[in-house]
């Protein structure tokens, strides 16, 4: 019986103690498991600022980036940016220009600096103060104009312009916007920007992008348009000719700028730029089995009303199976590319698309209009 007792004690205590020692164990593992979620919650929260911001705690998302820039004796530009944002969704335009201003002092060579800048820009705004915002966007466009700050604040000085009826300005501002605005942005800037060519290369008031010469005797409209890098038809309609006569004195208007041609086969786009800024688009068809050949290309005959030379034959103009259409302008031939040109057609139904035998074909309606802005050795660029 004693043996049973002695037993029956030692088994309590060895119960008791074993519950102790449970309990105390337990009481570790939580104080392990507390300190341990603790290190979790810092460390995640060290790295993981990007998740707080995007839930929504941006004080705790600016809290933990305080603390790796004390830690780390300053952030990555990556971080500076987040952190810049933290404080604008904070409402604390202090602390956000302090961090702007941060990561253009330490990361100046970094490309987000121009994200930095316009940071600043839309800061100024949202303060009321529009020439330091102005100031900020002729920086970036400066600096940084193939980038989404670069368009963004390109497109903000075009706004600017346009309301202050500086339309010259503008139109080069949108055109520098162009280039790496958003679809949505890029539709808005283009409706803006017709209006603008228009107005400002159709006025015939003289500047950057006009000028007027006094005609001299001896002079032709052909030898004008040699002289200044244009074509015939468009000193006619800049000037409302009826014919080719001019007489010595005649102040003629003559449009500025060099014209260039790109052809994007994927997009089915051919785009005119004037003087380097952008005019217009048309849409066009391009080769079948990329038949199109790709690079730069120079215009070297223009014609109207082409006759069709395919298989041996003249075909001319008007017949039903000359497929030219009412304009062609013919590539400088290069080594295993001959005969490549821009032609209108007789089956506008096939634009946009990948129709032709390798040539750029348009509308005849579209190719005539352009006609007028093509001048011999005008470079074309085809890519994809």
């Amino acid at each position: 019986m004693k043996k049973v007792f002695v037993a029956f004690v030692l088994l309590g205590a060895g119960v008791a103690v074993g519950y102790t020692q449970g309990l105390f164990d337990r009481f570790l593992d939580s104080e392990t498991v507390a300190e341990g979620k603790t290190a979790n919650h810092q460390g995640k929260g060290e790295g993981d600022a990007r998740a707080l911001f995007d839930a929504g705690n941006f004080q705790d998302a600016a809290s933990v980036l305080e603390e790796r820039a004390s830690a780390q004796d300053g952030l990555s530009d990556q971080d500076l940016v987040l952190l810049a944002e933290t404080y604008t969704a904070l409402e604390n335009p202090e602390m956000e220009k302090k961090a702007w201003e941060t990561l253009l002092h330490d990361h100046a060579d970094s490309p987000l600096s121009a994200r930095a800048l316009w940071g600043l820009a839309s800061l100024a705004k949202r303060e009321n103060r529009p020439e330091k915002a102005l100031g900020y966007c002729q920086k970036i466009v400066e600096s940084h104009p193939r980038t989404a700050a670069g368009a963004k604040a390109a497109s903000e000085l075009g706004d600017h312009f346009l309301a202050a009826g500086q339309k010259t300005e503008a139109r080069r501002a949108y055109s520098t916007a162009l280039g790496a605005a958003g679809t949505a942005e890029r539709k808005r800037i283009k409706k803006i920007l017709t209006g603008l060519n228009r107005d400002v290369l159709f006025s015939g008031a003289p500047g950057k992008d006009m000028t007027v010469y006094p005609v001299e005797p001896g002079d032709s409209l052909a030898r004008i348009a040699r002289r200044h890098g244009t074509t015939v038809g468009l000193i006619k309609i800049l000037n409302r000719l009826e014919g080719n006569i001019i007489h010595p004195g005649q102040q003629l208007k003559i449009m500025q700028g060099e014209v260039r041609l790109e052809v994007h086969k994927s997009t089915f786009t051919l785009t005119v730029y004037i003087g380097g800024l952008w005019f217009k688009d048309y849409q066009v068809g391009v080769g079948k089995n990329d038949r199109t050949p790709e690079g730069e290309f120079e215009i070297a005959n223009r014609i109207v009303d082409p006759p069709w030379f395919w298989k041996g034959e003249a075909i001319p103009a008007g017949d039903p199976r000359n497929i030219l259409g009412t304009r062609w302008m013919g590539f400088k031939n290069k080594p295993g590319l001959t005969g490549f040109g821009i032609h209108g057609t007789t089956e506008p139904e096939g634009i946009p698309g990948a129709v032709s035998r390798g040539c750029i074909r348009m509308r005849n309606e579209d190719v005539e209009e352009l006609f007028h802005f093509v001048p011999l050795g005008t470079k074309v660029l085809i890519q994809d």
